[in-house]
């Protein structure tokens, strides 16, 4: 994937984790997206495919820079919001991958109640998009 194509998909912005001003996102030489903040003199590096992912929603919910403006603790939020979401999904995968046909009741029980929260969470998201709850 080109520099650009990958730079696309990031927001243009992230909020500092302890101050909440909004910083640009760079990549790093190995073309990571990493962001610093010279007000509170922090450098944040992610560094997993699960943290690109999580920027990567993000942008998808909207441009960081445009929505949360004057709401710089919302951002935080909509983070930790996309994380559940990403460890929802996970969840669901490893109990219909651990065998090749479900047969367990409580595993049925435990999928539903996962996609349950999954659509909840994907409301909350859509609320902070502008999307349609439906």
């Amino acid at each position: 994937m080109l520099i650009s194509e990958l730079l696309d998909q990031l927001p243009a912005e992230m909020p500092c984790p302890v101050c909440y001003n909004l910083k640009k996102l760079k990549l790093s030489k190995k073309r990571r997206p990493y962001w610093t903040c010279n007000d509170c003199w922090l450098q944040v590096f992610a560094r997993g495919d699960r943290s690109i992912e999580v920027l990567k929603e993000l942008n998808k919910i909207s441009k960081v820079t445009s929505k949360f403006k004057g709401e710089k603790i919302a951002a935080g939020i909509v983070i930790q919001t996309i994380q559940r979401k990403l460890k929802i999904k996970s969840e669901i995968k490893q109990i219909r991958g651990k065998k090749f046909i479900l047969t367990d009741d409580d595993d049925f029980k435990k999928i539903r109640s996962l996609e349950v929260e999954l659509d909840e969470i994907q409301k909350i998201l859509n609320r902070f998009s502008g999307l349609p709850e439906n």
